[in-house]
């Protein structure tokens, strides 16, 4: 569900007004008493989650290239090998996440990367769980190559997390060059680039980003 038809619920939650539609993927309901009380409890969870791991509520904020990073943990080219969905309770609640199993390497580091990455929601229309800020069908597909930044969340068992659709993007190959798919204006990769120049460029500011945190932390001792 969208920031603002949750904050819409909300609103009407509070004021004792009449409960608008509410639309989950392509099948739409007019929440009843339980349903209005899930909410409540759910939004106590995403407000103690924060944007990290599920970032519905205050959306997507555009972001450079340096800021995203700045703001996960890693930077990572991989290959999607399999995607299934995964049931993990949240509060007492039944949420849907879905899991893709990858493999290739941190664009950070170097390291070769094989582990499995998590978000909120799924494009199986059985789970009837879609959001609106999870990463795209075409964009998650079982072989498609990616560039994806994760972090990593202790409160779900370290699981590894792709925060939202502009978190992703697919590598294509053209006139016998790979190419990251940029996602528009106030994204941190806007336009088509070369595969070659996001790697050089994710390298240099993970340098950069390390050099400030370590002259950080010499700074606080």
């Amino acid at each position: 569900m969208g920031g603002r038809r949750l904050t819409r619920l909300l609103q009407c939650v509070m004021s004792g007004e009449g409960h608008p539609p509410v639309v989950i993927g392509p099948y739409r309901q007019t929440p009843g008493l339980e349903y209005i009380m899930r909410w409540n409890r759910s939004l106590i969870v995403l407000l103690a989650l924060g944007a990290v791991a599920l970032p519905v509520v205050a959306g997507i904020k555009a972001m450079t290239l340096p800021e995203l990073m700045e703001l996960t943990q890693d930077t990572m080219l991989v290959t999607i090998l399999d995607k299934t969905t995964e049931p993990i309770v949240v509060n007492e609640e039944r949420w849907v996440f879905t899991k893709m199993t990858v493999a290739g390497e941190s664009l950070r580091t170097g390291e070769a990367v094989s582990t499995d990455l998590h978000f909120w929601g799924s494009h199986d229309p059985t789970d009837r769980f879609t959001i609106s800020e999870m990463p795209t069908l075409q964009d998650t597909r079982v072989g498609t190559r990616v560039v994806v930044f994760t972090n990593n969340d202790d409160r779900f068992d370290g699981r590894t997390f792709v925060n939202h659709l502009a978190a992703i993007f697919r590598v294509e190959s053209a006139f016998q060059t790979e190419v990251v798919m940029g996602k528009g204006e106030g994204a941190a990769v806007s336009k088509n680039a070369k595969l070659s120049d996001v790697r050089t460029q994710v390298r240099d500011t993970h340098i950069i980003l390390e050099a400030a945190r370590q002259a950080s932390a010499a700074q606080a001792k």
